[in-house]
């Protein structure tokens, strides 16, 4: 009888994740840091506060950091960001989160985007048409 292999549910890197501690903690994981940017440490240097073990406690975080980094190291590491809502609703977000101020690394941890994606909105690469583009077609109307 031949057996096969569970796949993970989840692609990529939280796809290794999901197989180390589980699909609730690689969810976990994109919740918390999908999007960004963020330094896992060796796991013998996880303490408490870490944003790693608030998100999937102490043994799954160390789990993760072993995986991911090594026993001796640590590695900031750009995380997937996993499921997502509605691109437009995402969108809108952004533009008011960025005409009221907010910094992108406080955007992105908000709506669960890459910071990246913050920046290219910031500066009217986004996909979507910018406040510019929407001034330009009125000179033809």
């Amino acid at each position: 009888m031949t057996r096969i292999a569970k796949l993970p549910a989840l692609p990529g890197l939280l796809g290794e994740i999901e197989q180390i501690a589980g699909l609730q903690a690689a969810l976990q994981v994109a919740s918390a840091a999908g999007g960004r940017r963020r330094y896992v440490p060796a796991p013998k240097r996880l303490d408490a506060d870490h944003w790693l073990v608030k998100a999937v406690g102490r043994e799954k975080a160390g789990l993760i950091a072993k995986h991911l980094v090594g026993e001796n190291s640590g590695l900031p590491i750009t995380f997937p960001l996993g499921p997502a809502g509605s691109r437009a609703a995402r969108w809108h977000a952004i533009h008011q989160a960025l005409q009221s101020g907010e910094t992108a690394d406080s955007i992105a941890a908000t709506h669960g985007i890459h910071e990246r994606t913050v920046r290219r909105h910031r500066t009217g690469v986004s996909g979507m048409p910018s406040d510019a583009d929407n001034r330009q077609t009125k000179l033809f109307d």
